[in-house]
């Protein structure tokens, strides 16, 4: 059997008596930071009067910024 799903990827299929599991990139939207066969979360939303300072990735989260105004 193989290792666990790494970071920014999440287990596709389990793995079976005849085959080992899967795992695939989290989807836009979606991320993972620690290996594990658990699902991708999906990235924060921004609150009101914030803006986006760094884009989400398949293994990291979007970070916000207040705006200035």
């Amino acid at each position: 059997m193989s290792a666990p799903c790494g970071v920014g990827l999440f287990m596709d299929k389990a793995a079976t008596t005849s085959s080992d599991r899967t795992c695939d990139a989290c989807v836009s939207g979606t991320f993972k930071v620690a290996a594990g066969n658990h699902g991708c979360s999906p990235w924060s939303t921004c609150g009101k009067g914030s803006g986006v300072s760094q884009a989400g990735t398949g293994y990291s989260d979007r970070r916000d910024r207040k705006s200035v105004v």
